[in-house]
C-alpha cells in the first residue's frame, strides 16, 4: 500500500519533467506531428514501463523477506532521491554560468520521422533523472507483493500520469475525428 503512494509520488515528479514535456510540444507543432508523434508516444510509454519493472525484478529476485525488501526498497529510495537532489543542485549551477541555447537537436526534433521519434524518446528514458525516478518506482512495486493487482493499477498510472501521453494520444483522437470530418484521412 506504502508502495502505490510513493509511486503516485514518483509519477509526478516523471510528469513535470521539463524535458518530455518540450519535446512534446515540438513534436506536436512539426509537420512530421501525425508520422512522429505516436512512435513517440510508443517509445517513451515502452521506456516508461520497462525501467521500472526492471528495477521491481531485481528487488524481487532477492532472497529477502517482504519486510526486509520493503526496508532495502526504503533505504535504495532515499539513496536514489539523494542522486536527484545532487543532480538538481548541478544542473541549477551548470545553468546559471551558461547562456540558455535552443537551437540545434531541439530544432531538428521536428523534422524527425517514425523511428527516430521512437529512439529518441527510448533515450529520454535513459537519461539520469528519467532513470532514477524509474528506479525508484520499481522500488516502490519491488516492496508490494509481486502478484498484486494493486502492483499492476500502480504501474499503469504511472505510466498515464505522463504528460507526454495525453496531448499525444488527444492530438491523434483528435486528428482522426478532424480527418473524418474533412475527408483528409491521410
Amino acid at each position: 500500500m506504502v508502495g502505490t503512494g510513493n509511486l503516485l509520488a514518483i509519477a509526478i515528479a516523471m510528469a513535470l519533467s521539463s524535458v518530455p514535456i518540450t519535446a512534446t510540444i515540438v513534436i506536436l507543432l512539426s509537420p512530421q506531428r501525425r508520422r512522429s508523434s505516436l512512435p513517440f508516444l510508443a517509445g517513451w510509454v515502452l521506456i516508461l514501463g520497462v525501467v521500472p519493472l526492471a528495477a521491481a525484478a531485481g528487488i524481487l529476485a532477492m532472497p529477502l523477506s517482504r519486510r526486509e525488501r520493503s526496508q532495502f526498497a526504503a533505504a535504495t529510495e532515499i539513496v536514489v532521491g539523494a542522486a536527484l537532489v545532487i543532480g538538481a543542485i548541478l544542473t541549477w549551477r551548470r545553468s546559471r554560468s551558461r547562456a540558455p541555447t535552443l537551437g540545434g537537436r531541439l530544432d531538428r526534433l521536428g523534422s524527425y520521422g517514425p523511428a527516430a521519434s521512437f529512439g529518441i524518446a527510448l533515450l529520454m528514458g535513459v537519461r539520469p533523472k528519467a532513470m532514477l525516478l524509474g528506479i525508484a518506482a520499481g522500488l516502490a512495486l519491488g516492496a508490494q507483493s509481486p502478484t498484486s493487482d494493486r502492483s499492476a493499477l500502480a504501474l499503469a498510472l504511472y505510466i498515464a500520469v505522463s504528460t507526454v501521453a495525453v496531448p499525444i494520444a488527444c492530438h491523434a483522437r483528435f486528428a482522426t475525428l478532424h480527418g473524418a470530418a474533412t475527408g483528409d484521412l491521410a
